[in-house]
């Protein structure tokens, strides 16, 4: 289980070892994604880009339930990963899944231990855990939890 168990629970661990962490908003679809955004922004962390795939099937005439990732981060920070294990790149910048999934908005991520594992920097523990936790009460925040 995840250290951050402590965190009254207010997520959920997959069991399955993915590696994903996930959450559960109170917020509208819209709502939480603009939440995200604004508390992504005033985390002074760079939102790279915003990928819609409801959008994208819809523009192929394909239906999907809503579904958007935030990619950002912060470059400063995620290079020093990158130069210990160049391979962590395809898992970097940091993404956050908003789905809108029977009757809930969900929100996950990758947790970043389980990438501390998957690209063996464990030098890196520190730097881990920390984005791990800031990503953590990012989410709480902006979902209010």
């Amino acid at each position: 289980m995840s250290k951050f168990e402590d965190l009254n629970k207010k997520y959920i661990v997959n069991d399955d070892h993915s590696g994903l962490l996930f959450f559960v908003s109170c917020y509208s679809f819209k709502e939480t994604l603009e939440r995200l955004r604004l508390f992504i922004k005033n985390a002074k962390l760079h939102l790279f880009c915003e990928i819609d795939h409801a959008q994208l099937a819809h523009d192929v005439n394909l239906h999907l339930r809503p579904t958007v990732v935030l990619l950002f981060g912060n470059p400063e920070k995620g290079t020093l990963l990158m130069e210990a294990s160049p391979f962590v790149a395809i898992d970097l910048p940091s993404k956050i899944l908003v789905i809108e999934e029977d009757n809930n908005v969900k929100v996950a991520f990758n947790s970043f231990s389980y990438l501390k594992t998957r690209y063996n920097i464990e030098s890196f523990n520190e730097l881990i855990e920390e984005f791990d936790k800031n990503i953590v009460e990012l989410i709480t925040k902006a979902l209010s939890l």
